[in-house]
């Protein structure tokens, strides 16, 4: 039997509608990167641990925004980039944000098919909804990560060309002679 392809937007549009909620985002947000702290010990740092929680938020709604659209246009949210350079100037290398990334893929997507999609009664729509939102879900974050590499590169590009500046200068006033 052949799944109907309204069923399957009806049923994404419902779960985007009711993952936006305050509580529900809340939660998502809270087991998602409470697992990466747990992976990634430096996101206990309260002032890391916010700007990820900000960062999660604004890819979650992102992507429920676009989550019944075939064709999406991704765009991170300022507080994803904000995390990326934050990181950056702390002075992680390169992995540790990709990390984020690939905890947190597997953290929301284990939390969608268990709170969600293992609740649709028929296996018939329940697989044709996990056709759907994986590949949607999983351009999101890779097209994301892609453009907060950059981002991330920029940022550690400026922070590291702006040290050796100092320290160039420092030199040259002490070979001068300048306090």
């Amino acid at each position: 039997m052949a799944i109907d392809a309204t069923t399957v937007t009806r049923w994404l549009a419902e779960f985007a509608l009711t993952s936006e909620s305050r509580a529900a985002l809340d939660h998502l947000v809270k087991v998602v990167d409470d697992q990466i702290a747990e992976a990634l010990p430096e996101f206990t740092d309260p002032t890391l641990r916010r700007e990820l929680d900000a960062s999660t938020r604004s890819h979650w709604k992102g992507f429920l925004a676009v989550s019944t659209r075939d064709a999406v246009e991704v765009r991170p949210a300022p507080e994803a980039y904000d995390l990326a350079r934050t990181l950056a100037r702390r002075g992680f290398e390169l992995p540790v944000l990709l990390a984020v990334y690939r905890i947190g893929q597997r953290s929301a997507w284990q939390f969608i098919t268990e709170t969600r999609i293992a609740r649709i009664p028929d296996p018939e729509v329940r697989a044709a909804v996990l056709m759907q939102l994986w590949p949607r879900l999983s351009n999101w974050l890779d097209t994301a990560v892609e453009t907060l590499i950059i981002t991330f590169a920029d940022e550690r590009d400026q922070w590291q060309r702006g040290a050796r500046a100092r320290r160039t200068e420092t030199v040259r006033a002490i070979l001068a002679g300048q306090a």
